[in-house]
């Protein structure tokens, strides 16, 4: 019987601005079982917005325009915080997998997100 085994943190996204909207670089999910984010923010005034995980079975790298489906939604209404997706299993049945920061208020303040992705060995 195989192992699982968690890859390391891959960084999508590295202090951003919390106060635009923000899309992570995509994840490729061929030959996995399951995956996840980490998204901390801080220093922001009056931050509220949406952490939404999206997937897609598009050719994101030979479509110039794929269709994504919204697999999770987060709200946030902290000026400081962290928010951790878990083991997406659902997510690994796609082939692609990002993460959209859209903010509904606040100004300043920063956003970073991990992605993780677990496969057996």
């Amino acid at each position: 019987m195989a192992i699982p085994r968690l890859s390391a943190n891959k960084l999508l996204l590295s202090e951003a601005d919390l106060s635009v909207s923000q899309t992570t670089e995509v994840m490729d999910l061929h030959d996995y079982l399951g995956c996840g984010y980490t998204v901390v923010w801080s220093g922001g005034t009056g931050t509220a917005g949406n952490i939404i995980v999206e997937v897609t079975n598009d050719l994101v790298f030979e479509n110039p325009s794929p269709t994504y489906t919204t697999l999770a939604t987060t709200a946030v209404t902290t000026t400081s915080g962290s928010a951790i997706s878990g083991n997406l299993f659902a997510a690994a049945a796609f082939a692609y997998m990002r993460l959209r920061w859209v903010p509904s208020a606040g100004t300043g303040g920063i956003i970073t997100v991990r992605g993780s992705l677990k496969s057996y060995r």
